[in-house]
Protein backbone atom coordinates (compact mmCIF):
# COMPACT_ATOMS: atom_id res chain seq x y z
CA UNK A 1 0.00 0.00 0.00
CA UNK A 2 2.71 2.48 0.58
CA UNK A 3 4.51 2.13 -2.17
CA UNK A 4 1.15 2.36 -4.47
CA UNK A 5 0.80 5.68 -2.62
CA UNK A 6 4.25 7.32 -3.59
CA UNK A 7 3.62 6.02 -6.85
CA UNK A 8 0.41 7.83 -6.99
CA UNK A 9 1.85 11.05 -5.59
CA UNK A 10 5.20 10.95 -7.52
CA UNK A 11 8.86 10.14 -7.65
CA UNK A 12 10.53 11.06 -4.55
CA UNK A 13 13.29 13.72 -4.44
CA UNK A 14 14.52 16.46 -2.44
CA UNK A 15 12.09 19.03 -5.33
CA UNK A 16 8.95 16.63 -4.87
CA UNK A 17 6.50 18.78 -3.73
CA UNK A 18 3.83 16.21 -3.60
CA UNK A 19 2.50 14.32 -0.49
CA UNK A 20 5.42 11.63 -0.12
CA UNK A 21 6.90 12.91 2.89
CA UNK A 22 3.67 12.70 4.50
CA UNK A 23 3.85 8.90 3.83
CA UNK A 24 7.49 8.17 4.88
CA UNK A 25 8.25 9.97 7.90
CA UNK A 26 6.09 8.41 10.64
CA UNK A 27 7.41 7.33 14.06
CA UNK A 28 7.05 3.66 13.08
CA UNK A 29 9.04 3.23 16.26
CA UNK A 30 6.47 4.52 18.31
CA UNK A 31 3.55 2.06 16.46
CA UNK A 32 5.98 -0.85 16.99
CA UNK A 33 6.70 -0.33 21.18
CA UNK A 34 2.84 0.56 21.02
CA UNK A 35 2.08 -2.78 19.94
CA UNK A 36 4.34 -4.60 22.35
CA UNK A 37 2.94 -3.42 25.13
CA UNK A 38 -0.76 -4.09 23.72
CA UNK A 39 0.52 -7.48 23.21
CA UNK A 40 1.77 -7.38 27.03
CA UNK A 41 -2.01 -6.66 28.07
CA UNK A 42 -3.79 -8.99 26.08
CA UNK A 43 -1.25 -11.88 26.97
CA UNK A 44 -2.79 -13.24 29.40
CA UNK A 45 -6.54 -13.79 27.47
CA UNK A 46 -4.42 -15.69 25.34
CA UNK A 47 -2.63 -17.75 27.79
CA UNK A 48 -6.24 -19.09 28.98
CA UNK A 49 -7.62 -20.03 25.46
CA UNK A 50 -6.61 -23.59 25.67
CA UNK A 51 -7.46 -24.39 22.11
CA UNK A 52 -8.40 -22.56 19.13
CA UNK A 53 -11.80 -20.78 18.70
CA UNK A 54 -13.85 -22.65 16.15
Amino acid sequence: MIASVALAHGIPHKGDKLLYKHYSNRPWAHLFEAQKEYRQVLQPMFDEATSPAT
